[in-house]
């Protein structure tokens, strides 16, 4: 799998239309990791949906994701899902509705309840893309990040990196056990436009 990683404008420095940035900044992530990795001249008209929603292309799965200053982009021969979001805090409300009992308890108690709510939101995020749930699926996608491993059977591996103590980022792919391997990372240039393989 290749893991796509692109700083951009934070929307702080921008004053209308971020959305339409952001996608055509993932475009242009996405276009340039076809081109490198598969030798695909990518157009917008190769893309098919899937029953569920889930796009492709013909030789290659692929899943973007962005959050205000980052998008990241999973190309891959297998099914596969990514998520990015700036670390922030838990929220009651959110913890009731997409977390399972054990991991709301297990973000309270933690001594950094932000990072422990981003590094879970994330693993379920990336999860049910892959799967193409939405976040219906979120409550039922459990996370023992202790032993850092999926507490249910998805057949997949998940990449997560924590990007300069600010964002969380994960990708996961349609293989392997459940496992969750973490990596802290930190780049020396955080300016737009500036593309990580990781």
């Amino acid at each position: 799998m290749y893991k796509l990683i692109r700083f951009v404008t934070p929307k702080n420095e921008f004053h209308d239309g971020y959305a339409a940035y952001l996608h055509e900044q993932g475009r242009q992530l996405l276009t340039g990791g076809l081109s490198a990795y598969y030798g695909i001249d990518f157009s917008e008209d190769m893309i098919f949906y899937g029953e569920k929603g889930k796009p492709y292309i013909k030789d290659a799965f692929l899943n973007i994701s962005h959050t205000d200053g980052l998008i990241c982009a999973a190309l891959s021969d297998n099914e596969n899902g990514s998520d990015c979001e700036k670390i922030k805090a838990p929220r009651d409300g959110v913890l009731r509705r997409c977390f399972s009992e054990k991991e709301a308890e297990y973000i309270r108690k933690s001594t950094d309840p932000a990072l422990v709510f981003t590094r879970l939101w994330t693993l379920k995020e990336a999860y049910s893309k892959l799967v193409g749930e939405g976040i219906s699926v979120l409550k039922t996608v459990v996370f023992d990040l202790d032993n850092n491993h999926a507490d249910f059977d998805c057949g997949c591996d998940f990449y997560q990196y924590i990007i300069n103590e600010s964002y969380a980022v994960v990708f996961c792919e349609k293989v392997g056990s459940g496992k969750v391997f973490l990596e802290n990372v930190n780049f020396e240039n955080e300016k737009a436009m500036v593309s990580y393989v990781i």
